[in-house]
């Protein structure tokens, strides 16, 4: 009595089980046509906009700390360099040395730029992390590598991959549950006690190390 079907969302094959079959036309419903994964997602969507969701005017500033540090050095050696270069070299040549050593500074300096969090309402998806300071820092250091333009994407895609049935499955050592999308790279660690731990793109050899 079970039923194949293919969601008309994603396109992805699943299957309804004897006891959802039943449980549908036990209540003359229509049989679902998108998949388990596309309904949460789509459900935490529709809750999102029912508790009046907004982007919020209010920031977090986000530093990168190590793109700062990139910055302190280099300004400083660009510095010590003009001031020996002034001194003991040709003028033109320590024009160009400046020049060299701003443009590394416009450089890291674009490159190392701040990022703006906006606030969101975590308490439509199932899954989220420990606290907000966790959910910055790995949306800070792993959020372009999942493709991901802002942190409640970063949140919605890990949540999918926890949800999605032909991600791996793996219980670790200490216990946390690894997700893994062969397809895509991704992979996603859940604790023992519920939340998210990491989320970003791994490789079949990382998944299996844990």
């Amino acid at each position: 009595m079970s039923e194949k079907r293919v969601c008309v969302q994603c396109g992805k094959q699943f299957v309804l089980s004897d006891s959802e079959v039943s449980f549908y036309q036990s209540k003359n419903l229509s049989l679902p046509k998108r998949c388990k994964t596309c309904r949460e997602m789509n459900k935490a969507k529709k809750t999102n906009q029912s508790v009046g969701y907004k982007n919020y005017t209010v920031k977090r500033h986000v530093n990168n700390r190590k793109s700062f540090a990139f910055k302190i050095i280099i300004i400083a050696a660009a510095f010590l360099a003009a001031i020996f270069n002034l001194e003991f070299i040709p003028n033109s040549s320590a024009v160009i040395v400046c020049v060299a050593s701003l443009s590394a500074i416009l450089f890291l300096w674009l490159y190392g730029r701040s990022i703006y969090i906006e606030e969101f309402d975590t308490t439509p998806y199932k899954y989220t992390f420990y606290d907000t300071n966790s959910m910055v820092s790995h949306y800070v250091k792993h959020g372009e590598q999942v493709s991901c333009e802002s942190m409640e994407d970063y949140l919605l895609k890990a949540n999918l991959v926890i949800l999605n049935p032909s991600a791996l499955k793996r219980i670790q050592k200490d216990g946390d549950t690894a997700y893994f999308c062969p397809k895509t790279g991704e992979f996603v660690v859940v604790a023992k006690a519920g939340y998210i731990r990491t989320y970003f793109k791994a490789d079949m050899r990382y998944f299996n190390k844990q």
